[in-house]
């Protein structure tokens, strides 16, 4: 943070609450080498119900880089979260209205499916904004095209861009 701080003007680091520490020090050392003013802000991390960091998985990190993770493995992980992790992750990445997520969150049993798959659909989306290349919009349009066909039609209608927010 300070070589940012010195070389390029930072004046501001980001990163999970699980390095506040790293960042308070980085924040400490600027301002005694370089008597700067810089700052520090941490977020809470999306864990699972059980305390987890999410995104963390046997293969390794979930990427949002489609060359690390295909647009099918990251549908699929935010697909297959448990279900005490609906609400949060539906908060916390979708746009949907409160309302919404509360209704999709108090489904139970298979009818749950239908609140996963409307996660995965949504957080998918948001992963391909990030990227750069059109090869990598045009292999997510596809499997876009499929999950289409697969979502059920209530979920179609639900995760339409007039609903969205953002």
């Amino acid at each position: 943070f300070m070589v940012m701080a010195r070389d390029f003007d930072v004046k501001i680091q980001f990163g999970g609450d699980d390095q506040w520490s790293n960042i308070i020090g980085g924040v400490d050392l600027t301002r005694k080498l370089l008597q700067k003013e810089v700052y520090g802000m941490t977020f809470s991390l999306l864990t699972t119900s059980d305390g987890k960091k999410m995104g963390k998985t046997q293969k390794g990190a979930l990427w949002l880089d489609a060359d690390r993770c295909s647009p099918y493995e990251f549908f699929q992980y935010w697909r297959n979260v448990g279900d005490a992790d609906v609400n949060k992750c539906l908060r916390m990445l979708t746009f949907l209205p409160m309302e919404e997520v509360n209704r999709l969150s108090s489904l139970e049993g298979a009818e749950i499916n239908q609140a996963k798959e409307v996660l995965a659909f949504m957080a998918r989306r948001k992963q391909q904004r990030l990227w750069k290349h059109p090869a990598q919009h045009l292999a997510a349009e596809q499997v876009e095209q499929l999950l289409l066909i697969y979502l059920p039609l209530k979920c179609q209608l639900l995760i339409s861009p007039e609903k969205e927010r953002d």
